[in-house]
């Protein structure tokens, strides 16, 4: 997988993890969100434009991000699975 996930935890900051191939096998790095709300879909836009094979998601499931990155079917979707 090479793709970004997006952590969004109570009493804590944001975080960005990204997944990357090495020569070595693949790898992942987490840091402090590199953007957020409407910022972090901007750049999630800009990423896809680099490379649209790049996987996003975003952690909790039920994170606003989802219904705005996915559209609202997303949120009937998580409803039905669990």
């Amino acid at each position: 997988m090479v793709g970004i996930k997006y952590i969004s935890v109570q009493k804590s900051p944001d975080m960005n993890r990204i997944y990357f191939k090495t020569r070595n096998g693949k790898k992942s790095k987490k840091f402090q969100a590199v953007a957020f709300d409407d910022e972090f879909i901007e750049f999630i836009d800009w990423l896809k434009s680099k490379n649209p094979k790049i996987e996003v998601s975003v952690i909790p499931s039920d994170h606003y991000l989802n219904e705005k990155m996915f559209g609202p079917k997303y949120k009937k979707y998580i409803k039905k699975t669990l």
